[in-house]
């Protein structure tokens, strides 16, 4: 999670810290950013690397058209067997906290603003399977990751890691009574119009592209 959108996790990294002090929480936020940059650059090299002799695609083929998923990677080769289990691993281990969310949102509007309602197992257990389902259905009439990669990644997770963290960002400092022009507010626009247009650019160019 550190690695991929750690925006919305940086509360949580803050209360688990034992020196909780803006000065040691950036420090770990530069080192955590410093190594998902890292960790991104070789994984993205490797990436690359894999549609140089991809079978039946030159590489500018390969890059525009392939799917990585079907990568002639050996077999019995340890690196890739480990690689298989980690991600295998991840994203079992992710799934609850996509869910948890969701399962909260269903909470509050089951509860209408009763602090002290909460799902019942049953109710629970029916809102888990339902999304639980739905997403697999989705998954199901989708033909290609990279369709989902490149929605996703131009609509929810910007808002989610980006554009509500600017929005909760401006709320904190309304009480501060800062000019429109001040370098707090100015670089808070900048960076949102920055994400909202590369995301649209992102979308014109998929849609455009016919995918």
């Amino acid at each position: 999670m550190f690695a991929y959108m750690f925006q919305v996790m940086v509360p949580c990294i803050y209360m688990e810290l034992e020196k909780r002090e803006p000065l040691h929480m950036r420090k770990i936020l530069i080192i955590g950013t410093v190594g998902a940059v890292i960790l991104y650059i070789i994984i993205g090299v490797w990436g690359y690397v894999t549609f140089v002799n991809f079978p039946g695609y030159t590489p500018a083929e390969a890059l525009k058209d392939a799917n990585i998923l079907d990568a002639p990677y050996p077999e019995n080769v340890t690196a890739i067997l480990i690689g298989n289990i980690a991600l295998f691993f991840a994203i079992a281990t992710i799934s609850p906290l996509c869910i948890l969310p969701a399962k909260d949102t269903v909470e509050e509007i089951v509860a209408k603003g009763n602090p002290n309602r909460r799902l019942s197992n049953k109710e629970n257990l029916i809102s888990t399977v339902v999304m639980v389902v739905v997403c697999y259905l989705i998954s199901m009439v989708i033909p290609n990751i990279k369709t989902v990669m490149t929605i996703v990644g131009s609509t929810t997770n910007p808002a989610v890691g980006f554009i509500m963290p600017i929005v909760f960002y401006w709320k904190s400092i309304e009480d501060e009574n800062l000019p429109l022009c001040s370098f707090k507010k100015i670089t808070a626009l900048a960076v949102a119009i920055f994400i909202i247009t590369f995301s649209v650019l992102a979308l014109v160019n998929f849609f455009m592209g016919g995918g």
